[in-house]
């Protein structure tokens, strides 16, 4: 079973497939936004990526992103339009390579990412809608 686990633009908890959010589960995504690495490769501009409901609609995630490709360092819109999110979402998932991915690996402009495995909390996938970040490492660069 896909848990989708979606934060609004106002910030209220919503369970869009699976058990209803608990708060101390919500808790987990929520807090301020950590800051962006610097790169010396600009991100592409927004325009030349894709939306959920473009990618939902082609059935298809296309290739995905490869470090050091400058998408990796694009700031992913929010997503406020939950029509195409669970298609998408269980396309995400059923495309992944390793335990984590995110949308803009794969050109869409979203913030969501897919996490299972061992990088999931729950036994089976979690997918995060506009998630807010708590903490990061102190890595300061990308590992290859």
């Amino acid at each position: 079973m896909l848990l989708l686990l979606a934060l609004t633009s106002s910030v209220t908890r919503r369970a869009i497939i699976g058990a209803p959010v608990s708060a101390a589960a919500a808790g987990q995504v929520s807090g301020s936004a950590a800051a962006t690495q610097q790169s010396s490769a600009a991100p592409p501009p927004a325009a030349l990526l894709r939306s959920v409901s473009e990618a939902a609609r082609a059935g298809t995630l296309g290739p995905m992103a490869m470090w050091p490709d400058p998408v990796l360092r694009h700031v992913a819109a929010p997503v406020d339009d939950f029509g195409p999110v669970e298609q998408f979402s269980q396309m995400l998932v059923d495309g992944m390579e390793s335990t984590a991915i995110a949308a803009t690996q794969y050109h869409v402009n979203a913030q969501i990412i897919a996490l299972r495995g061992a990088s999931s909390p729950l036994p089976g996938p979690l997918v995060l809608v506009n998630p807010r970040v708590l903490a990061r490492s102190p890595e300061e660069q990308m590992r290859p």
